[in-house]
């Protein structure tokens, strides 16, 4: 009997740790001397509301940018809306786009672009 309880407690742990905020990140990108800014899309594909913290654009350091747009707000997205976030970043680096994703990241989709002066993308990727 106290085997039994003992895997039902594993097995309920295990369940409830897949619900826990999860990082949602994109490597590291570079767009070539013409970046001028970087832009961070997330999207809730799903049928519950999602919370979004710790948004950040960074550099390879690991430096989070101060936003330049932050069309996010308060930290939830509804059900199949987009929000997005933007930094103006240096031409010569390397930059990275992460959020906390609450409770989970299952439904939860975005993409990091780099663009240049006239806003065309340079170099984007899906954030995983």
């Amino acid at each position: 009997m106290r085997s039994f309880l003992a895997a039902a407690a594993v097995v309920l742990a295990t369940g409830s740790a897949a619900h826990a905020q999860q990082v949602l990140s994109a490597g590291g990108i570079f767009g070539g001397p013409a970046q001028v800014r970087a832009v961070c899309y997330f999207h809730n594909s799903g049928t519950t509301t999602l919370g979004l913290s710790g948004l950040q654009i960074t550099n390879n350091a690991g430096t989070a940018l101060p936003l330049a747009v932050n069309e996010c707000g308060a930290g939830t997205l509804l059900p199949g809306r987009t929000c997005g976030i933007a930094a103006n970043v240096p031409n010569n680096a390397v930059h990275n786009c992460r959020a906390l994703v609450n409770p989970g990241k299952g439904s939860a989709r975005g993409i990091l672009e780099v663009r240049d002066s006239t806003q065309r993308t340079l170099a984007n990727v899906e954030l995983r």
